[in-house]
């Protein structure tokens, strides 16, 4: 059995989302759809506006004539480019986490994440660290983190955002092993059409040599972030996020050979 860490603490208190891990291991899964089933986009369509008639005022050389309307031309809104919730969808997609990973912009991870509410209880389990300094009945949005291995509604926004800094703070491009180079980079893509380790939908498995947990000494290791996405409401939003950070973890994410983890994995073009 293994367990996982949770990325960011605040106030002492312990981030974390449900899941239970297993020992992965077999063989790649193949390609599967996703959650969410797109509607094609619309077809250009023209439509002629009825004939409006005008009339002339008689004269004995003129007859009343009919002035026909131009025909009005009605063309359905283009669905943004990736924006398509199949797996091609999601790899045009992932050419935009890739540029945020680069420039370590955690607005537009934040931006894109689906926060739900939740109401503060009058006692808040440990597990729901958003709620840890908040009175009952407070309503805070929450996003879930799998990567500890409790039950609970997840981190705020703050939190969240908090924990990606500290990733990319953290990250040595200046390091190499045999995954290559310590900087943070999105390093494969997966996916999930059923429920598995890190939930059902498409995932953007980012790696980088960190020295990021603020309760782990030096030196910095190897480690796996992974960030899952569906597309709702015509686009891709980020619903669960997680961290690996041990050795023993490392290969089922970056190897493409855990098939309790994903259906399908793919390494991320421009990587060996």
């Amino acid at each position: 059995m293994v367990s996982w860490r949770w990325m960011a603490s605040v106030g002492g208190a312990v981030a974390l989302l449900t899941f239970v891990v297993v020992a992965c291991g077999g063989d790649e899964g193949e390609e599967a759809a996703l959650l969410t089933p797109t509607t094609a986009p619309g077809v250009l369509a023209t439509v002629r506006a009825p004939t409006a008639t005008v009339a002339n005022t008689p004269s004995p050389t003129a007859m009343p004539t009919e002035t026909p309307a131009p025909p009005l031309t009605a063309t359905a809104s283009p669905v943004p480019t990736g924006e398509t919730g199949d797996m091609e969808g999601f790899r045009a997609f992932a050419v935009q986490i890739e540029a945020a990973v680069k420039e370590k912009n955690v607005q537009f991870f934040s931006g894109g994440a689906r926060f739900e509410e939740v109401t503060c209880p009058p006692e808040p389990p440990a597990e729901l660290v958003a709620c840890a300094d908040e009175p009952p009945g407070t309503v805070v949005q929450v996003l879930s983190d799998i990567s500890y291995p409790f039950e609970g509604a997840g981190v705020s926004r703050e939190q969240f955002e908090s924990s990606l800094e500290q990733w990319f703070a953290g990250a040595k491009p200046d390091l190499s092993d045999q995954y290559g180079s310590g900087a943070s980079a999105l390093y494969a893509l997966a996916s999930s059409s059923a429920p598995r380790m890190v939930g059902e939908g498409a995932h953007a498995i980012i790696s980088g040599i960190v020295d990021w947990l603020p309760d782990l000494p030096p030196p910095a290791e190897r480690a796996v972030l992974f960030l899952t996405w569906q597309f709702l409401d015509g686009r891709w939003q980020l619903t669960s996020y997680g961290s690996a950070d041990r050795p023993e973890y490392i290969p089922d994410w970056l190897s493409g050979q855990c098939a309790k983890c994903y259906d399908h994995w793919e390494r991320w073009e421009g990587n060996p």
